[in-house]
């Protein structure tokens, strides 16, 4: 289950479904099955050992998360909103956030297939369903109407899942100070580029019967640039229509058997976790400042930290390997004439 250094889709599952069974313990038991909780974090920490091998500071991630969504329940529990039999959070909802931030990195590659919009809509949805639920059971009494509850719960909510993807982003580029500020409610400017003063060398659309998918883009500061000797550079692909991370996957993957790559087994996995949706106008780039890692960012964000050199080459070569099946297309990020 945990031989790749990602998880597999069982592994996602599995977290899953510790996680609903968290909460079956937690709402339904209401203290009396903690000690049972407590026996599954450990598991739930298990599903997360593949994702943070690769992503070790999505630890703090988790942390953050569990501290804002206690925080969160807190200030509704003081307003009079959420009722509970203590003044304070009762502990088995202090172990239900501990066990819902553990669940979350596994659980990352399908959330990062929907849009921050998507995510609102999803957040408001499950959140509210998930203390209606709750309060069917007893577990929670609201202080106002069910239709003002409901509602404010739904807002905190919306706001709440996608701002575990803008957290994220920022830890995984190692921004700590203005993830700091994120919690704090400060605005952030958007994440620049940081291959935006690099000259572009070449450039190039990629067409399927006549229809333009994106436009390529390559950026170096190297005068003679001989791949996959040159580095720094950063290669850009504009999307002119949506595509699905899935489709985006199986296209890598053909690519590399057309070009008769041995790709291992951890690379399908790798694309997988790393890979998001794409909407039209969206940009992805892979920054290689040196062989030692790369960094795919989505819109300028960071998205993910490549450590597999193996890898990298080959999803670079793609577009840039001698034996790329677009040969029209590497020539014209080359720079070359063809």
């Amino acid at each position: 289950m945990f031989a790749s250094s990602l998880p597999s889709t069982f592994s996602r599952l599995f977290s899953l479904l510790l996680f609903k069974l968290c909460w079956l313990l937690c709402v339904v038991g209401q203290g009396r099955w903690d000690w049972a909780v407590a026996l599954l974090l450990p598991l739930l920490a298990l599903c997360l050992l593949p994702v943070i091998k690769q992503q070790p500071q999505l630890l703090w991630c988790c942390a953050f998360f569990a501290g804002v969504g206690l925080l969160n329940d807190s200030v509704l529990q003081q307003l009079g909103l959420l009722q509970f039999s203590s003044p304070w959070l009762p502990r088995w909802l202090v172990l239900l956030w501990i066990a819902f931030a553990l669940s979350m990195p596994p659980l990352d590659y399908w959330l990062r297939q929907w849009s921050l919009w998507w995510l609102a809509a999803l957040g408001a949805a499950g959140g509210a369903s998930s203390y209606l639920a709750g309060q069917a059971l007893g577990a929670v009494h609201f202080g106002f109407s069910k239709a003002i509850s409901v509602g404010v719960i739904g807002v905190c909510w919306a706001l709440l899942l996608p701002w575990w993807r803008l957290l994220t982003n920022r830890f995984v580029r190692g921004r700590w100070l203005q993830t700091v500020l994120l919690l704090c409610g400060v605005a952030l400017q958007p994440d620049a580029k940081a291959n935006e003063a690099w000259p572009v060398l070449g450039s190039g659309e990629y067409q399927r019967l006549l229809v333009s998918i994106y436009t390529a883009t390559l950026q170096t500061p190297a005068t003679d640039f001989h791949f996959p000797v040159t580095t720094p550079f950063a290669l850009t692909l504009r999307y002119h229509h949506r595509v699905n991370a899935e489709r985006i996957v199986q296209a890598t993957l053909q690519q590399w058997q057309q070009q008769h790559l041995s790709v291992p087994p951890a690379w399908s996995a790798l694309l997988e976790q790393s890979i998001p949706a794409i909407a039209k106008g969206d940009e992805l780039t892979l920054h290689v400042p040196s062989w030692q890692q790369a960094t795919l960012l989505h819109n300028g964000n960071a998205i993910y930290n490549y450590t597999d050199i193996e890898f990298v080459r080959a999803f670079a070569g793609i577009w840039l390997d001698p034996r790329t099946t677009e040969p029209a297309l590497r020539a014209q990020l080359l720079g070359e004439d063809l």
